[in-house]
């Protein structure tokens, strides 16, 4: 009876932290489809319009794994560049490109060198600097050739770019990025033919699902085998597609397995950190193919949320054996042991010891560590926790995740399609779409290439054209803004057209009606907080509502500004030293602009009341001057706009000693400069 009783509360147990992981951390499997569908939509309007270059994107968000500290990759692929086996018949479609032939690099399996076969008609600087003669023959060398991305990747960004592996990574950017440049291969790796032939006795990867994996073939990424004596022409070959198909293959409960191993990862490598100097000893690689061999070799029976911690915990004993042999096999290159050279001699000693003292503590192995505060098993103790989660989730609080994740996906899409011209890949997309959710992400790609189309068209007032062709530009220009204008806060692009042809009243209008969203804290950068989300299920969810009239309602994103003939003068300071474009907090730039609109209709009452709000939303928690550098400039641009110099430049002081994301950027100390010399 104990036995059993014992089993009863550890299925209760799991059911509740099943639930957890779902409510608070991961999200509901229709939350994390929704995360997962994103990326591939991005992947084919970005894709198909670009010549150079193929983005992959890997790591945990595409995943459908959103938790502090989850990265993202995002694999660059050279489309002028195709890589073979010797023998193998070069493509029709690739005669033009360069050819590069795969052989062995004489290290681990997993790794090769790219011999050059001949040049194409579009070839690279970084590319033909990298090539290496040995042998009689010219390869290209990994060192260099991630060297070269760094390089470019710094003089492009203007901020310090630094390699990882094979990644080039900005230290400074606020959410970890990293980016790898590679080649493609069409051919599925030879050394992973051990692979492809596996007996798998309980049928997972599928048939068909290791036959697409299979055809999908591979990349090849800047890195060499750290154990070999020489890593100068050796490259890693990179499996991120099939390693993405295979977890998006995973039922949900091996899915949550999967995320609290890399959750339990996180907690513990602090103290892995302390223990060996390398924090990198486990990595979050090591927790995926941990996932991949426990669930092949497993029947699915297993795999059921009231044995969730079962399952992680069979997970957790297969990692302190491979820890003990210091071997972790890779899931593709069985041969190739993760740990060689890594977890051995003092190092796998120490490792262990962590290791077992959490095995000793069980269920509270979930409790360790200070990196998730409070911890998940701390949380789950809580008797109301447990009560909450007991009771079922209602329509509201469903739809209202649905929704923040959707937002999410759609400020990604922002960052992928502002400023892309062509209506062709989300056009074409749109008509590929199968849910409710794929309509919405490729109807707003193509609002954000109708609103490239339209700042674009803005006539240059520079420019001597005659009034008809100026006033067809205009009209033009404000017809492609209207679809954006439906998406809550866009709608801010339409006010600054009217600003900017002196329709100040209907601009006024037009930034007061914004004002009244009351969803400011939707942004680039935070989620929304808990008592928004409250406000924001109540007022708009479980009401009938469709999927799209939520999200206009709610939609509140950062202003982007790059075209100078669109942009406010203002902000000409911004524009030159901010060359990528100038990002600007929707909430701030509305009261702005309603200052702008009360000094044009010379109201000193309305501008003196937009001041006071500005003043107010500086201390704003979510975009605020101490997030956003420029909510000091744009208070310091009203005060000059009103001949304040004095309290203007302590504006443009306190932006300059903002230091928030792309600070180096700030201008600030050059316009108060100017008005010293004024």
């Amino acid at each position: 009876m104990a036995a059993k009783g014992n089993t009863d509360e550890n299925e209760r147990m799991s059911v509740l932290l099943s639930r957890l992981l779902d409510r608070k951390v991961i999200g509901t499997p229709e939350v994390v489809d929704i995360k997962r569908r994103i990326w591939p939509i991005q992947e084919y309007i970005g894709n198909s319009s670009n010549e150079f270059e193929d983005l992959t994107y890997g790591g945990s968000q595409p995943e459908g794994i959103v938790m502090q500290g989850t990265d993202l990759d995002i694999l660059r692929t050279d489309k002028n560049v195709v890589v073979l086996y010797r023998g193998q018949e070069i493509p029709r479609d690739c005669e033009h490109k360069t050819i590069l032939y795969m052989k062995e690099a004489g290290c681990r399996s997993g790794y090769a060198t790219l011999q050059l076969g001949n040049f194409g008609e579009m070839v690279t600087e970084k590319l033909s600097k990298s090539l290496v003669s040995f042998d009689g023959e010219l390869y290209v060398s990994s060192d260099i050739y991630r060297e070269q991305n760094v390089k470019i990747f710094t003089e492009t960004t203007g901020m310090k770019a630094e390699s990882h592996g094979p990644s080039s990574i900005l230290s400074e950017m606020p959410f970890p990025t990293d980016h790898v440049y590679s080649f493609r291969c069409n051919s599925f790796p030879e050394g992973a033919n051990e692979w492809i032939n596996r007996t798998r006795l309980y049928g997972w990867p599928s048939q068909s699902l290791t036959d697409k994996i299979v055809n999908g073939g591979c990349h090849l990424v800047p890195v060499g085998d750290t154990c070999s004596g020489d890593t100068l022409l050796q490259w890693r070959v990179s499996l991120i597609t099939a390693e993405r198909q295979l977890v998006h293959s995973l039922n949900h409960t091996q899915f949550q397995v999967y995320c609290l191993l890399k959750y339990f990862l996180k907690q513990i490598q602090d103290s892995i950190e302390k223990m060996t100097s390398d924090r990198d000893i486990l990595c979050s690689y090591f927790m995926k193919t941990l996932t991949f061999f426990a669930v092949e070799n497993t029947h699915p029976m297993f795999w059921q949320e009231k044995n969730l911690f079962y399952c992680f915990w069979f997970c957790f004993n297969m990692l302190i054996s491979w820890v003990r042999l210091g071997h972790c096999p890779n899931y593709f290159f069985k041969a190739n042991n993760m740990f060689e050279k890594k977890v051995h001699g003092q190092n796998q000693q120490k490792l262990l010891q962590i290791l077992d003292h959490c095995q000793k503590l069980k269920w509270m192995s979930l409790a360790v560590g200070t990196y998730f505060d409070p911890s998940i098993m701390e949380y789950l103790r809580y008797a109301r926790v447990q009560a909450e989660l007991g009771r079922p989730q209602t329509l509201a609080k469903i739809e209202h995740d649905k929704d923040i994740e959707i937002l999410d996906g759609l400020k990604w899409c922002r960052r992928m399609f502002l400023y892309r011209n062509s209506l062709v890949s989300p056009m074409s997309s749109m008509l590929k779409s199968q849910t409710e959710v794929d309509d919405l992400i490729t109807y707003y790609s193509t609002v954000c290439t109708l609103l490239t189309v339209a700042v674009e068209s803005y006539p240059n007032p520079e420019t001597s054209t005659g009034n008809k062709t100026r006033y067809k530009s205009l009209k033009k220009c404000r017809q492609w803004l209207i679809p954006a204008s439906s998406f809550g806060t866009e709608l801010l692009y339409l006010a600054t057209f009217h600003f900017k042809t002196g329709n100040y009243k209907k601009a006024l209008e037009i930034c007061n009606g914004i004002l009244l969203l009351k969803t400011f804290d939707i942004d680039d950068e935070t989620r929304i907080p808990p008592e928004k989300q409250e406000m924001h299920a109540h007022a708009f969810c479980g009401q009938g509502y469709t999927l799209v009239d939520r999200i206009r309602k709610i939609f509140t994103c950062n202003l982007f500004f790059k075209d100078r003939h669109f942009c406010l003068h203002h902000f000409e300071p911004e524009l030159s030293k901010c060359s990528r474009g100038l990002y600007i907090p929707s909430l701030p730039y509305a009261v702005f602009l309603s200052f702008l609109c009360f000094h044009e209709l010379e109201d000193r009452t309305g501008c003196d009341a937009a001041l006071h709000n500005l003043i107010m939303v500086k201390y704003d928690d979510q975009q605020g001057g101490h997030r956003h550098w420029i909510v000091h400039t744009l208070l310091g641009i009203c005060y000059q706009t009103l001949g304040d110099t004095q309290r203007a430049k302590r504006a443009y002081l306190e932006s300059h000693q903002t230091r928030t994301f792309f600070h180096e950027l700030n201008p600030a100390l050059e316009r108060i400069e100017s008005l010293r010399s004024d």
